[in-house]
């Protein structure tokens, strides 16, 4: 619970990061005073955010499962 919560804030800021990093123009590259091993790896952090919508997704269905199955008795 704790390490979900510590995570989501997180995410927008990488989000915004790499949307600046993919940009075409090459004015917005990263300065070379920040170090690259700061950043996570950018295939980790996509697979955490597509991991978290999943067990989200997958807790709604659960819980729609349940209201049913609660209004069915």
């Amino acid at each position: 619970m704790a390490v979900v919560s510590s995570r989501r804030p997180r995410t927008p800021v990488y989000e915004a990061g790499s949307l600046k990093d993919f940009s075409p123009s090459s004015s917005h590259t990263l300065p070379p005073s920040q170090p690259s091993s700061s950043h996570l790896p950018w295939p980790l952090v996509h697979t955490l955010h597509h991991h978290l919508h999943r067990c989200w997704s997958h807790l709604g269905l659960a819980h729609a499962r349940f209201n049913g199955y609660l209004r069915r008795r």
